[in-house]
């Protein structure tokens, strides 16, 4: 079952969604069957079978894996990093759902986890910084959301150096606050900063956080003209 595990986590992260689904519904029954109702492997299956629902934007099947997973760990009295990144695709489900009290308290309680498992600087707790700015973003609370993404950056640079694409996610979202501010300039700024990055780190040009932060920058520029 290992194998097959390991075939699963492979499909997923080379973006075969389909087949992974298949591969984890499959290994899902052969763990029931031999592991019983209650076992961390099955909330493994079960975290990544929500990932890659997620993938395809079914929130409803995504939020009901990953519901599961999440409730077998709770009964496991399992608290580590892998639940904190459980915690964390549940919260991008209740983001994108509009749902921002319930993504909150998930990415609160992974800062906690990872906090108590990790230490206040581990570079984990900066990504559920940077999910807690993105939530009070949605809120208006930009004040608030700067402060969590200027942490985020603060850890986050201590492990991964200023050419790290995570440190242009973090550039991406700040230029994202300012848009939503009118503050065109340092929108574009950021955003910039951002694109440099992943372009010093590589990334094709085809890639999506390139094209996500190209269209940002041409939608900033657009809005600025409409400002004049």
């Amino acid at each position: 079952m290992n194998t097959q595990m390991e075939i699963g986590i492979t499909m997923f992260e080379t973006n075969q969604i389909d087949k992974a689904i298949e591969e984890f519904t499959s290994l899902l029954e052969s763990q029931f069957e031999i592991l019983g109702e209650i076992h961390p492997d099955i909330a493994k299956s079960l975290q990544y079978l929500g990932k890659c629902f997620a993938e395809k934007n079914e929130r409803t099947q995504a939020s009901k894996s990953l519901g599961k997973s999440y409730h077998m760990r709770t009964r496991l009295k399992v608290e580590c990093p892998e639940v904190a990144t459980l915690l964390d695709d549940i919260g991008m489900i209740h983001l994108e759902k509009g749902k921002l009290e319930k993504a909150s308290n998930a990415f609160q309680d992974s800062l906690r986890i990872r906090s108590d498992c990790l230490g206040e600087d581990h570079y984990e707790l900066s990504y559920a910084h940077l999910n807690l700015g993105k939530v009070a973003c949605e809120k208006r609370d930009f004040t608030k959301a700067l402060s969590h993404y200027k942490e985020s950056m603060r850890i986050a640079l201590r492990t991964f150096g200023l050419c790290h694409p995570f440190i242009g996610d973090i550039h991406l979202h700040v230029g994202r606050i300012h848009q939503r501010k009118c503050q065109f300039d340092e929108a574009k700024n950021e955003i910039s900063k951002a694109i440099q990055i992943y372009e010093s780190a590589k990334l094709s040009k085809s890639h999506v956080k390139i094209i996500q932060a190209t269209n940002d920058l041409a939608r900033v520029d657009h809005e600025e003209l409409l400002c004049v």
